[in-house]
This record gives C-alpha cells, sequence and structure tokens, in this order.
C-alpha cells in the first residue's frame, strides 16, 4: 500500500502487477525508456519488466538496486505461421530439436539470460569491472 509500481501498459507486466498488487498503484508508461527514467529518477519504486532488464538495471548501479531471485511470472513464446505453410512449420520444427538437441538454443539461453557478458557490447555501457559485480540478480 503506498507504493508506485511502474510498467509498460497494456502488457504482461501490467496484468500481473494489477492483479498481485492491489493496493500499490500501478503506473503505466508508454514506452520502455520512460518507464525506465521514472524507476531511475525514482518516481516509481519498483518495476515489473522481462528479463535481462533486471539484471541489465542492476549491473549499472548493484548498491541502489536489487531484482527478485525468482520470476513473478514465466512465460513460453511461440511463432504463428501462414496456413498451409507445412515445410515452414516442418523446417522450424527441425530446427528446434536440432538445436535444442546440440546446446545451441541452451547456450544462447545462457547467453542472453543468465549472463551479462554482452553488455560491453552496447554503445555508451560501461560495464562493471569484474564478472563477480556482474552476476545477474534475477532469472526468466
Amino acid at each position: 500500500e503506498g507504493m508506485k509500481l511502474g510498467v509498460a501498459g497494456d502488457t504482461l507486466a501490467d496484468y500481473a502487477a494489477s492483479s498481485e498488487f492491489r493496493l500499490a498503484e500501478v503506473m503505466r508508461y508508454d514506452n520502455n525508456g520512460d518507464l525506465r527514467d521514472a524507476f531511475l529518477d525514482g518516481d516509481v519504486q519498483g518495476v515489473i519488466v522481462p528479463t535481462p532488464y533486471p539484471e541489465f538495471i542492476v549491473s549499472r548501479d548493484p548498491d541502489r538496486f536489487a531484482a527478485e531471485a525468482e520470476p513473478l511470472v514465466s512465460t513460453l513464446q511461440a511463432m504463428a505461421v501462414r496456413p498451409g505453410s507445412e515445410r515452414f512449420v516442418n523446417f522450424l520444427n527441425a530446427w528446434l530439436m536440432e538445436n535444442t538437441a546440440n546446446g545451441t538454443l541452451g547456450d544462447m539461453r545462457g547467453h542472453w539470460f543468465q549472463s551479462l557478458d554482452w553488455l560491453d557490447r552496447l554503445e555508451g555501457y560501461d560495464a562493471p569491472a569484474s564478472e563477480e559485480e556482474s552476476a545477474p540478480a534475477a532469472t526468466e
């Protein structure tokens, strides 16, 4: 009660905030930039955002920010194709099976969601000095 939570409007985060934190004031933002700025400026006390965004925020100032260890919501992603695209569906399924079996998808998941090693490639981002400092604070 009395807390302001920021979310991107009309998203799963918006729904989760409205249903899980009924006593909080849910502040909806049109874009992630405005949401981030509201959080960094202290206009909201917390944000509900998808992984790896919490890790990115915490990595910038781990003494000031923290992320929950467990996700509030977990989702699965899917692809949609036009009806009659059986060959394409077969290709996608084969690609998923192959890259799951050979570890490529697991490696990609680890790289993008369980590590922040890629942050130093972002223009204008100064990565923390050591891997220990950049360890993720939350998971997907």
